[in-house]
């Protein structure tokens, strides 16, 4: 790390921002949040004064001219992570932009290419790749026991969704705006998508459900079970299991971890607990870390992360163009959903 924390520039001053980002900034010392800008002043001073930022402005041009920053972070919609996130990029600044960093593969893609011509680190909110326990269930299929990943399944639902960011369907601004962490998570955990089909049907107004089929770049399949249907507000369920060579491992919820393996071998941290071989090893988090941890929840992360890059030769756990391969795995499935064809993800990145 530099000798000197990280000189960060705040971009937005929203509910999630002042629930999440913010307070996790707080979390990590190499990092000295300098400035937050918003166009809502008012805002933007309470902000400031509430996480102990130094300046405020509701004018990025001018927070970009008057400070000596190393990075921003920018938290709002996609339409302003693409905008501001390309004058950072090209005033000389990394970024940290909230997923997604456009609201197509093709902006995000703009939004990549500008990065590595002004040759700065762009992340983007994939916090599920900083859980805990999605990290442990990482290390296992990557195991060498667990050979290579031969199916996965995957069931997200919650509560109706709604119309956001000029996006007239519903259920594709679904995949959008809350889908596309379950797409990075995919990859992350299984590799590149080839190619999808999808079935969607539609209830209601903002009730909806997908059925997809994935096919892998490695030849193995999955099945992504997806909906907007199973409470009447945003109360989450998830389950991602991975199938491998005669072992699985799954996660609910981002705070259970189960897994069955044919040799006794676990990942740190949980190395301590004994396993016999094809025993079925679960790990529950205590209810109190559930509902208080930003590190649970991956955020602290996605700033250690921000703070590792900028300050060293490390890439991101998640960059701008991991949201360009969510989103086109997003676009795939709504092309299939509305053709009723297969649709390839292939020599078309």
């Amino acid at each position: 790390m530099t000798e000197r924390p990280v000189r960060v520039g705040f971009v937005g001053c929203g509910s999630h921002a002042n629930r999440r980002m913010y307070p996790s900034i707080k979390q990590v010392p190499e990092i000295e949040l300098v400035a937050v800008c918003d166009i809502d002043r008012p805002k933007a001073q309470e902000t400031a004064k509430r996480w102990g930022a130094g300046a405020v402005y509701d004018d990025l041009d001018r927070m970009l001219e008057s400070e000596q920053l190393d990075a921003a972070v920018i938290c709002g919609s996609p339409q302003m992570h693409f905008d501001l996130g390309t004058r950072c990029l090209e005033h000389g600044l990394h970024i940290y932009v909230e997923k997604p960093s456009a609201l197509s593969s093709a902006d995000a893609r703009k939004l990549a290419d500008t990065a590595a011509q002004h040759k700065k680190k762009g992340l983007c909110g994939f916090m599920k790749r900083h859980c805990p326990v999605y990290q442990a269930a990482k290390a296992i299929v990557d195991s060498a026991s667990f050979g290579s990943v031969h199916m996965a399944e995957v069931r997200f639902s919650q509560g109706p969704y709604v119309k956001i960011w000029g996006i007239e369907e519903v259920m594709r601004a679904f995949l959008i705006g809350q889908i596309v962490h379950i797409f990075d998570t995919v990859r992350f955990m299984c590799g590149e998508v080839q190619s999808v089909f999808a079935r969607l049907h539609e209830p209601g107004e903002g009730h909806g459900a997908y059925a997809v089929n994935v096919r892998f770049a490695n030849g193995a399949v999955g099945l992504l079970s997806l909906n907007a249907l199973e409470s009447d507000g945003w109360n989450f369920n998830e389950v991602f299991r991975v199938s491998g060579h005669e072992q699985w491992v799954e996660v609910e919820d981002q705070h259970h971890l189960r897994f069955q393996s044919t040799t006794g071998w676990l990942p740190e941290p949980f190395r301590a607990h004994p396993i016999l071989k094809n025993q079925t090893y679960e790990y529950h988090l205590p209810q109190v870390i559930q509902h208080h941890s930003l590190e649970v929840g991956g955020y602290v992360g996605e700033m250690q992360d921000l703070a590792r890059c900028v300050a060293s030769d490390a890439q991101p756990a998640a960059s701008l163009q991991d949201c360009v391969e969510a989103l086109r795995i997003g676009e795939a499935v709504w092309e299939s959903a509305q053709t009723g064809r297969e649709v390839s993800l292939r020599d078309t990145s």
